[in-house]
């Protein structure tokens, strides 16, 4: 099912596919191939449900309906779990066009995983910071009291050999 109209997405790195209003794809390019770990054979000219049972119920696909019926563009942020049980994050971005509707797609698991990572890593060091913070409280009050303790003994001595002193003046 070679659609000539669509040729000019074949290459982008972007993912393009084209829904008709029968939720049927009707092109799909080499990217969304790839960022759905599937086939050309195994979507075009099957409906959306067909290829990924339950998508109807999904928020994306609310969002697509919405898109088709009031002929307005939407924008989502999609996690998609494969079929393999793996995740993939994906922009999506609906345009509504006169055969139903074009979707691109831009893969951003790479970019969900790094910022999953550095909140991990900034919980990390932040529960060090805090834990340092609490070790330095404690060995700053001692620093204080062995201050105070310090200055007594020197008040004290100070005291203690002043009347002896005195008296050899």
């Amino acid at each position: 099912m070679k659609n000539k109209r669509y040729e000019i997405f074949e290459n982008m790195l972007e993912g393009v596919q084209v829904i008709n209003n029968n939720w049927q794809y009707i092109y799909v390019n080499n990217t969304v191939v790839e960022q759905g770990k599937t086939s050309k054979k195994k979507l075009l000219g099957k409906t959306m449900m067909e290829a990924y049972p339950g998508i109807e119920h999904t928020a994306m696909f609310k969002k697509l309906e919405k898109c088709m019926a009031t002929k307005t563009h939407k924008k989502i942020l999609n996690e998609f779990e494969f079929p393999d049980g793996s995740e993939g994050f994906f922009e999506l971005r609906m345009q509504p066009i006169d055969e139903g509707v074009l979707i691109l797609s831009i893969d951003i698991t790479k970019q969900k995983r790094l910022e999953v990572e550095l909140r991990k890593l900034n919980e990390y060091f932040e529960n060090n910071v805090n834990e340092r913070t609490k070790e330095l409280v404690v060995a700053l009050e001692r620093e204080k009291e062995l201050n105070l303790i310090k200055s007594r003994f020197v008040s004290v001595a100070s005291h203690e050999f002043k009347t002896p002193l005195g008296a050899i003046q």
